[in-house]
């Protein structure tokens, strides 16, 4: 069984290449955190503006029948 380690970029941490493919990859699980938690962030404000407009919409439309009574 071959074991294909991958190897360093030159100049770069952030990358290395595989040896049986010489596809360049992006090794930076760091980089990979904060763009997930970016995501996810960007998510739940979306939800919570979501959520805003609702509530607001539930406001006019009890208002607009506490007017018409």
């Amino acid at each position: 069984m071959e074991t294909n380690k991958l190897r360093k970029v030159k100049n770069d941490e952030s990358f290395a290449r595989d040896p049986k493919t010489g596809a360049i990859l992006n090794v930076d699980n760091s980089g990979l955190l904060a763009y997930k938690n970016r995501r996810q962030m960007s998510t739940q404000v979306d939800e919570i503006n979501k959520l805003k407009e609702d509530m607001n919409e539930i406001k006019t439309l009890l208002t607009k029948i506490l007017k018409d009574k």
